[in-house]
């Protein structure tokens, strides 16, 4: 559910690697926005949320989820450093919709 808005969040670290992704996947005009849009569509195909409201998430629940996702073990692999400002915001564009 969250992958669109991370993908997002991590363009600038992962623009290159995702246009060769596009090219291995075959999908028209190779590129970042390629994948994400393959990545919407297989959310729609396979029905997954469009947004963490849709799964009752809110964003009074942020001050425990942020301190949550920054200690995750996964973060620290993550392509571009997410701290607790930049989780928030990740989690505040998860629950609105906010593709931009």
């Amino acid at each position: 559910m969250v992958m669109p808005y991370v993908l997002l969040f991590n363009r600038p670290a992962i623009e290159e690697r995702l246009t060769r992704l596009a090219r291995y996947l075959g999908l028209a005009n190779p590129g970042f926005q390629a994948v994400l849009d393959w990545v919407l569509a297989l959310r729609r195909e396979i029905g997954i949320p469009n947004t963490l409201a849709d799964l009752g998430v809110r964003e009074a629940d942020l001050d425990v989820l942020v301190p949550m996702a920054v200690d995750d073990p996964s973060t620290g692999g993550n392509p571009r450093p997410a701290g607790h400002a930049e989780m928030r915001q990740m989690f505040i564009k998860a629950i609105r919709g906010d593709l931009s």
